[in-house]
This record gives C-alpha cells, structure tokens and sequence, in this order.
C-alpha cells in the first residue's frame, strides 16, 4: 500500500486540500501518533515524525495554519502525498 493511500496520507492529503481541517487533522494525528510511530513501516515513521515536528510549529503558534500546510505541503510530496482531487473530497475522513 503507498503511504498516500493510508489513513495518515488520506488526512494529510485532506489538510493539504483544505487548511481549515488543521486543528481537526491535529487532533486525530495526536490520536494516532503512537500507533503509527509503533508500526514497523519505516516511512510511516518518517513521516509520521516529519508530521509532528511540523505540527509543533502551528501548536507553538509559530506558523499559522496556511504556513503550516504549506510547508507541510512541500515536505510530504516526498512520500507522494498530494492535495485530494476536488471531485474526490467529499467528506473521505478515515479513522
């Protein structure tokens, strides 16, 4: 399974589409962090920690949620994550 077709690159995917789903984005992820980080998918991880060292910025009110997203944006296009398909995004929220 490519990571953009998980739960954590549906979310992502999602947030990047729409900056208003941050705080929701980040509630989940704080949900399901040591889930991911316990896995044994070594780019889950990375990008899982990529994740949460991006997210403290915005929740240390560093950056705001468009920075946020857009730096979140650039980094996990690495992982072939990209903003959804307008047609595609209607209300796809994984748990």
């Amino acid at each position: 399974m490519r990571i953009g077709d998980t739960p954590l690159g549906r979310q992502i995917s999602s947030v990047l589409t729409d900056p208003s789903r941050l705080p929701e984005f980040t509630q989940w992820f704080s949900k399901r962090l040591w889930e991911i980080e316990s896995g044994d998918d070594p780019d889950m991880i990375s990008l899982a920690r990529l994740v949460e060292n991006l997210l403290y910025s915005y929740l240390d009110g560093d950056w705001t949620a468009e920075e946020t997203t857009r730096y979140l944006k650039r980094e996990v296009a690495l992982f072939g994550i990209m903003p959804e398909n307008p047609s595609h995004s209607s209300n796809r929220r994984s748990a």
